[in-house]
């Protein structure tokens, strides 16, 4: 069995990192969902890196030297919760102009009646 230095040394020249992933959730069976962008995406998919602890590889690896994790491309890559892409198509919305950003909700009541009168897409109805 190798030391913790030896391990230590191995892990220093066969990973760069840990990849961030923009979502992450866990299934009802215990496994972990987890959302990259593009790039790291790509990564995983082509074998750059672990699909379960996200630890980023030197080169291509089968098996992770992390975790041991072994790839399963049917089982690494998954559909991706619609929520998600929901989520994502709003950000860029909002990020090109398209879609303005939620507004934050007010302290108080006269806050929230003076942003009301003010916003132009309320109609204001006397009573």
């Amino acid at each position: 069995m190798p030391s913790l230095a030896e391990k230590k040394q191995e892990l220093d020249a066969t990973i760069r990192g840990f990849l961030l992933p923009i979502f992450e959730e866990y299934a009802p069976n215990g496994g972990r969902l987890s959302l990259l962008s593009e790039e790291d995406f790509h990564k995983v998919s082509a074998g750059y890196a672990c699909s379960e602890c996200l630890a980023e590889f030197v080169t291509y690896m089968v098996r992770c030297p992390v975790c041991g994790h072994e790839r399963d491309l049917l089982a690494d890559v998954g559909h991706t919760p619609e929520m998600w892409v929901d989520h994502l198509k709003e950000r860029a919305a909002i990020e090109s102009g398209e879609k303005r950003a939620p507004r934050v909700v007010p302290r108080g009541i006269d806050d929230l009646v003076r942003d009301l009168q003010a916003d132009p897409d309320v109609e204001n109805i006397r009573l």
